[in-house]
């Protein structure tokens, strides 16, 4: 090679590293790089016109085309490589192994993110040190990135709440070391924790405009919407609060339901119902509306006159189970593991699936229910549970399941101008906040209710919270695992490694 052709080569390289340099410290790309490229481009021009002859006979060269040949079998390989990243990349698919379905979104969160018709920014305001924030943004990032695959309208923004001083003032992120918000359609809602349960309330708040009234009576005993002890209801009222306006009415005050009620809630009421507030319960059956009732068993109530009316028998007995046992009460428990398939309320059951129930009654189709009223057996026992007429140290069993806990009922009631449409409990504490996140529970009653209010898009089994994971293990058990790591396997490695050591000493 000539000494002009390497002086052009490297003039050629100056520029090209000169270009890239620029282009880093300036943080953009501008015009005039075009003409460092173009000098580079020149002067490589003439150092290969220059020594053509030599690079035609380094290229015909036989140790040349072998490693041509090795080069171009490599590029082909990182060329592949790329391809399958990208498609990765372009397509997210994540095999979940976690019980509770931590690293896959719940089936209601899939509804909340395909409801989304118009651009959705999750937004990150982050006022922590420099390697908190990327820690957030990380988990902020992977969580969102399980809406957008489910929708690409969605997407995920973070900022430096100190750098942007304007934004946290337009979403009123005053205080915190973070602020996570939803913006839809030029409205905002706050996520209180970066969750998946937080962030599916969000989107679910973000694209209803209205909310519907969801009413608790009281008056009977029935325990408050806002207590917040163990037979309280205040972690319901807590979780219908994202959709619905949950207030409390006390029938024999007004003397009528409320015009705004997309459903009546009667929650383990221990004190009759007066003839009158049963009356406005039976017409406001006949003009179509929506009734859940959850009572219990050996209580002082007349609710048994009311599920009648709608084709359900309430049997006043007590469904018990050796399986389930309550500390200091007893095999008091049913459990229900048989779930309708054919009610929206449970269709979405994985199987597998159970609600606890605290001294509940059985239910069933009362003898003279109405053929116009349709019913359906959602919730039942196995074969297990006995039913007896009255507690005991020595219960007398007066029959074996299977039991019916839970049902629905849909119709019309004589002189009905429209249908109906209800659900029965034989039990209330399954849904007090001692028992709602037992289980099923919770997800029962919300599908009940979001049933009732005919909001189908919200009948879904709602995100998990992770729990850990627990070992079992009895005295003999425990006693073999020892055993095994603390003699046996011990003794395996040292035998294997001498046998070793003494076949390549023979050898």
């Amino acid at each position: 090679m000539s000494k002009i052709g390497k002086a052009c080569l490297l003039i050629s390289g100056l520029f090209i590293l000169a270009s890239g340099v620029t282009r880093l410290a300036m943080g953009m790309w501008h015009d005039s790089l075009y003409v460092s490229l173009g000098i580079a481009l020149v002067f490589l021009v003439l150092a290969v016109a220059k020594d053509h002859q030599t690079y035609l006979e380094f290229l015909t060269m036989r140790t040349t085309k072998h490693g041509m040949n090795m080069g171009v079998l490599i590029l082909i390989v990182v060329v592949f490589l790329i391809s399958i990243n990208f498609i990765a990349a372009k397509n997210d698919k994540k095999l979940d192994w976690t019980s509770e379905g931590l690293n896959s979104l719940s089936e209601q969160s899939v509804k909340a993110a395909k409801a989304v018709s118009e651009d959705l920014k999750v937004i990150l305001l982050s006022a922590k040190e420099q390697r908190d924030q990327d820690s957030l943004r990380a988990q902020m990032q992977q969580l969102v990135n399980m809406y957008s695959n489910q929708n690409s309208k969605i997407s995920f923004v973070p900022y430096n709440a100190r750098q942007r001083p304007e934004l946290a003032q337009k979403y009123g992120f005053t205080s915190g070391e973070f602020g996570i918000f939803v913006e839809y359609k030029g409205k905002q809602v706050r996520v209180d924790q970066p969750t998946e349960e937080e962030l599916t309330k969000a989107l679910i708040k973000s694209s209803r405009n209205t909310k519907k009234s969801v009413y608790f009576t009281l008056g009977h005993g029935e325990p408050s919407i806002a207590d917040s002890s163990a037979d309280g209801l205040s972690q319901i009222k807590q979780e219908l609060d994202t959709v619905y306006e949950v207030k409390e009415l006390k029938l024999i005050e007004t003397q009528k339901i409320p015009e705004d009620a997309a459903m009546i809630a009667i929650i383990g009421p221990t004190q009759q119902l007066l003839p009158t507030e049963m009356d406005l319960l039976r017409t406001y059956g006949k003009n179509g509306g929506h009734i859940l009732v959850a009572a219990d068993p050996g209580k002082n109530h007349n609710i048994a006159q009311l599920t009648k009316t709608f084709g359900v028998e309430f049997k006043n007995n007590y469904i018990l189970d050796p399986r389930a046992a309550i500390p200091g009460m007893g095999n008091v428990a049913a459990i229900g593991t048989t779930f309708s398939q054919s009610s929206e309320m449970t269709r979405g059951f994985p199987t597998g699936s159970v609600a606890i129930f605290e001294l509940a009654s059985a239910l069933s189709k009362a003898p003279d229910a109405s053929k116009d009223i349709e019913l359906d057996d959602v919730v039942r026992t196995d074969g297990v549970p006995l039913s007896t007429n009255q507690l005991s140290e020595r219960p007398q069993a007066s029959g074996r399941g299977p039991f019916t806990l839970v049902m629905a009922a849909k119709g019309k009631l004589p002189e009905a101008s429209r249908e109906f449409s209800a659900a029965f409990f034989g039990d209330s504490d399954f849904v007090a906040n001692k028992l709602l996140n037992t289980n099923n529970n919770r997800d029962l009653f919300l599908n009940a209710i979001s049933f009732l209010s005919e909001d189908e898009d919200l009948i879904a089994i709602r995100p998990k919270s992770p729990k850990g994971t627990t070992f079992f293990a009895t005295s003999v058990e425990l006693n073999l695992l020892a055993a095994f790591f603390v003699i046996f396997l011990p003794v395996l490695m040292f035998g294997s490694g001498g046998f070793i050591w003494w076949r390549r000493k023979s050898a």
